[in-house]
């Protein structure tokens, strides 16, 4: 028959990992699109998943760690994150 286990909303939520909850939390505004992508210019998840930009990750760590030229914030503004921290949301 069916069988039908029910899992406590507490329990998935846990299973997130830490750099999800940094992306989340701090950088998703900017790069899952909507109005605050369009309006930073800041590249969506599928850009920088695709595109060249993925040709060289630590550039992209760094760039996520030190800011960019083009207005991203040193750590997307988390001044709280640690490098790690920002590693493990990237």
């Amino acid at each position: 028959g069916l069988v039908i286990i029910l899992i406590p909303i507490g329990l998935v939520a846990d299973q997130t990992s830490h750099g999800e909850k940094i992306y989340h939390n701090e950088c998703a505004d900017c790069h899952d699109g909507g109005f605050w992508g369009w309006l930073s210019g800041a590249p969506d998840q599928g850009t920088i998943r695709m595109g060249p930009i993925l040709e060289d990750l630590e550039e992209i760590l760094q760039a996520a760690i030190k800011g960019t030229e083009e207005g991203m914030y040193s750590k997307g503004g988390c001044d709280e994150c640690t490098d790690e921290e920002i590693r493990q949301s990237v």
